[in-house]
């Protein structure tokens, strides 16, 4: 018994290490595979792999970490994570190859952040012709989200939340709205049965297009922390990001503001639970979001 006990907390830590890591969020967040790399949407991780030319190995002998090859294979990596980078949406109408290709100091620094890329050494391949394949991972957060991020996203200053015995003079929330404002811990968007494609700023729009949700409400110190929003392709895995756990507020994607698939519509019913949620909550300012897409296979 003790035995079956401690296979299973081994198995357990090993489910949290893979969850925490980011690395293997592919099996639970939203992944856009492109040409040259994939885009990992709830690490908020661009990965890119790259191959070295082949190696003539002597017969009888294995495949050995030639450094010459080596470099060749991240050299290969990288100019593949550019690209791939490159094609990410920053808005519905501007992807960072637009603002790449017209600032050339911005593309300088995008290329020295690309080539700082570290290696995702326990991916490293060794093939039988003597070639390695080497894969390089780069975050969209920090440096990069500062440098990419527009300028209309601005630090918000501290909003006070009031407290309880403040809402009313019997020390009774006045509305049920003012309950759930008191209990909302951020924001959950289900749009899987939206044709959406992610970007770095997305909007939410009520039924006559007024934006609820966009640049304005968030500051941007949590924004470049950890990106302005979350995507997942399985509910389950969105409602337990820690951003937005235990009880998010959950409203459901009408359609997008076609053509940019970008930002998305909801209810004007559900923008009124936002408004009113958000009235005494940071929780819009702290970019605590997660939106769930249907997976990229289902929507090509």
């Amino acid at each position: 018994m003790n035995k079956h006990k401690a296979i299973f907390a081994v198995a357990i830590a090993l489910l949290s290490l893979v969850y925490t890591a980011g690395f293997c969020a592919e099996s639970i967040g939203l992944v856009q595979k492109t040409e040259t790399g994939t885009i990992d949407w709830a690490s908020g991780a661009v990965r890119a792999k790259g191959i070295s030319a082949p190696i003539k190995i002597d017969a009888g002998k294995s495949p050995t970490n030639s450094p010459k090859a080596l470099s060749e294979a991240k050299n290969d990596a990288r100019r593949k994570l550019l690209e791939t980078v490159k094609r990410i949406h920053i808005t519905s109408k501007l992807i960072v190859g637009d603002i790449a290709d017209r600032n050339k100091t911005i593309m300088t620094q995008i290329k020295e952040m690309v080539y700082d890329a570290r290696e995702i050494e326990k991916s490293r391949k060794y093939m039988s012709d003597g070639s390695i394949e080497a894969s390089l991972q780069m975050n969209l957060h920090g440096g990069f989200a500062q440098l990419i991020l527009p300028k209309e996203i601005r630090p918000i200053e501290t909003i006070k939340q009031l407290k309880h015995a403040e809402k009313s003079s019997a020390g009774k929330p006045n509305s049920s709205s003012e309950r759930a404002s008191d209990i909302y811990t951020g924001l959950l968007v289900d749009a899987r049965s939206i044709e959406a494609i992610p970007a770095l700023v997305p909007k939410l729009f009520d039924e006559n297009l007024a934006e609820v949700f966009g640049p304005a409400f968030v500051s941007r110190e949590f924004v470049v922390q950890q990106g302005m929003a979350a995507y997942y392709t399985d509910i389950q895995a969105a409602k337990a990001d820690p951003r937005v756990s235990d009880n998010p507020l959950i409203v459901k994607a009408l359609r997008t503001d076609f053509p940019s698939r970008c930002n998305l519509v909801i209810s004007n019913a559900d923008a009124s639970k936002l408004k009113s949620a958000s009235d005494h909550l940071v929780f819009l300012k702290e970019s605590r979001v997660v939106i769930v897409l249907s997976p990229p296979s289902s929507r090509e």
